[in-house]
């Protein structure tokens, strides 16, 4: 089987030749590639290029154009800080108030800017691997992005004091998401990532109302076009278990703050599960603890139908390869 067969074998809860193998690797790919993270970020054929070496060198079943969340926030204009190897970040909240939202309109995707560059990424990953690999999109999540625009410190306490702006912050955020996922759909993704990272930081009741409902219409709205959509939550989300298939995803990706048996009792076979290696065991474990924790995940996904094997979150910059190497190889691949 190929990559691409085996993820989407596994979505559909289909037999498969071994353990599809998928981890979020950003900051790694550049390093693995001897790149400069900021020449990563900011250059799309940087970027493909260290995506596909990697994936093909390491046994890695799917290629990703994700490495920072500013995407978004630089489009809209604000200012963000590009360290030489680690990741951007936003300067400052460009939405502190109903004037400032008012004064955004949604991101020209026709346009020069780095959300286009993102597009194009797409575009030239499924050129070259297409069929071979899986090419997985990424858009931020409404809750997310809302609050990576208005600071996500700030953005927590105005769910509660101000809601109503919240919800119109959250609303732009959703149709951002939808256009920004729906333009990589038509560049070649085969699958979108839905990033909701700081949602594991709420309330389950402020997740039902802030977070959930927007997710789920933005994943309605892509898989309307034929695509396969992931979510990802990071951190802490055993409260939301039994909620997140609503969301209406494909493909939920847990963190390792979750039991995967634990998941896979509450979830069921209503989706495929996606996780959940503790990274810092891939940075600072040996390969055989790497293995034996590998083994245990897979075995707490019973006959591995409907399962795709990554760390919980990004696999961190300076895990040894040799790291990488036994966690693929503890799957059932030979690398």
């Amino acid at each position: 089987m190929t990559g691409y067969e085996r993820i989407m074998a596994a979505i559909k809860r289909e037999p498969v030749d071994h353990i599809p193998v998928f981890p979020l690797a950003m900051t790694f790919a550049a390093r693995y590639a001897r790149v400069s993270y900021r020449d990563y970020c900011r250059i799309p054929e940087v970027m493909v290029d260290a995506q596909i070496t990697m994936a093909r060198d390491l046994g890695f079943d799917a290629v990703h154009p994700t490495c920072d969340a500013a995407r978004e926030a630089e489009t809209l204009g604000a200012e963000v800080i590009y360290p030489e190897d680690d990741v951007p970040s936003p300067v400052a909240p460009i939405i502190t108030c109903d004037a400032d939202l008012e004064r955004l309109s949604l991101p020209d995707l026709q346009g020069r800017n780095r959300m286009r560059d993102q597009i194009d990424t797409i575009k030239a990953l499924k050129d070259r691997v297409g069929g071979e690999l899986a090419v997985f999109g990424w858009v931020e999540a409404p809750f997310q992005l809302a609050a990576i625009l208005s600071g996500v410190n700030d953005f927590m306490i105005k769910i509660v004091t101000e809601p109503d702006h919240a919800r119109r912050v959250i609303e732009f955020c959703a149709e951002i998401s939808t256009q920004f996922g729906l333009a990589q759909i038509e560049a070649g993704a085969d699958v979108i990532g839905v990033g909701d990272a700081v949602a594991s930081l709420i309330s389950r009741d402020h997740y039902l109302e802030f977070s959930l409902p927007y997710a789920a219409a933005v994943i309605r709205k892509l898989k309307e076009r034929g695509v396969r959509v992931k979510y990802h939550i990071c951190g802490d989300s055993n409260r939301l278990l039994d909620v997140l298939p609503r969301t209406g995803a494909d493909i939920i990706n847990l963190d390792s703050h979750v039991d995967l048996a634990v998941a896979k009792a509450v979830i069921g076979d209503r989706v495929c599960i996606k996780g959940n290696l503790p990274p810092v065991l891939l940075l600072n474990g040996t390969e055989e603890e790497v293995v034996g924790a590998v083994r245990k995940c897979i075995s707490a996904m019973g006959d591995g139908r409907g399962y795709i094997f990554s760390p919980g979150c990004e696999v961190p910059r300076d895990a040894p390869v040799g790291n990488v190497r036994a966690m693929v190889a503890a799957t059932g691949r030979e690398v």
